[in-house]
Parts: structure tokens; C-alpha cells; sequence
């Protein structure tokens, strides 16, 4: 590789650098792609609040466990959202497993714990007014395939 090669996780650090030089970022939304040990070692350690999409076999440690996360975590019949404190590369996190539609689900790792409430629909997170959506994701509308990357401003 040469010197200027970075990685997705890297451009989008670099991104978020050059935002809370000139905003007051309130939380990062992301998808799955950049929930890299790297990228959400640097979010926690700058103290930046994120929501990201996760890979379901991601291995983590829910309650002493350590396991992937769709063992780990689910939902239990006519639960629409559960959560779990656990840990990922030795850092404390917020697991979260959203319904989001028949039969489907979305995994999710966030810095601090988010109501349940705010998981009820995937309008929740398209008709905020104030956040700037950068798509990322492959599909706009569509929460269930990709999380759109996005930067809420407070």
C-alpha cells in the first residue's frame, strides 16, 4: 500500500475532524462499514456520541458472555427493541437489536443508551429536520439494508 492509501474508516475520522472544527456535532449516525474497532476507539476517546449499524457476527461481551451479537442479543416474542451493555474490543458499549419488519432486524452499537421510544419506526431517523444526511448507505430509504451515515447537529 502506498502512503496515501487510507481507509474508509480513516476518510471518514478525517471527516469528522473537519466537522467538529466547525460544528457542534450532537451524534454520528453510520453504517455498519465503519463500525471498525479503530474508527469507534477514536469516537469514544474524543467523546463523540454515535449510532452505528453492526455487523450481527461481530463478537462481543454481553453479560459475561462472549459471543457474536445475534446470539447474544434477541428479541423475545412481540419485542420490537431489546438493548444490552456489553463490550467490544475491551470498550464499554450499547448493543441494540431493532425490528424492522416482518421477520427482519437491524444490530446496532452506540456509545450511550438511547430510548427504546426512538427505535419504534426508521421515520425516526429520516425526519429529524436538523440532520445532514451524507449518502453513504445503498439504499435511502430502506433502514433495514443501511443505516444511513449521517451527523446530527444540536
Amino acid at each position: 500500500m502506498s502512503e496515501d492509501y487510507k481507509t474508509k474508516s480513516n476518510i471518514a475520522w478525517d471527516i469528522v475532524q473537519r466537522l467538529i472544527a466547525s460544528f457542534n456535532i450532537a451524534r454520528i449516525l453510520a453504517d455498519a462499514h465503519y463500525a471498525t474497532k479503530a474508527l469507534l476507539r477514536k469516537l469514544i476517546e474524543s467523546g463523540i456520541l454515535f449510532l452505528m449499524k453492526m455487523p450481527r457476527n461481530r463478537k462481543v461481551i454481553i453479560r459475561g458472555k462472549h459471543d457474536q451479537l445475534q446470539r447474544l442479543l434477541r428479541l423475545k416474542r412481540n419485542e420490537h427493541v431489546r438493548y444490552a451493555i456489553g463490550f467490544y474490543d475491551n470498550i464499554r458499549y450499547f448493543f441494540y437489536v431493532v425490528k424492522v419488519g416482518q421477520g427482519k432486524t437491524v444490530y446496532l452499537i452506540s456509545s450511550d443508551f438511547i430510548r427504546a421510544s426512538s427505535f419504534g419506526t426508521a421515520t425516526f431517523f429520516l425526519a429529524k429536520p436538523t440532520w445532514l444526511y451524507l449518502r453513504l448507505g445503498r439504499d435511502f430509504f430502506s433502514f433495514a439494508s443501511s443505516l444511513l451515515s449521517s451527523i446530527t447537529f444540536s
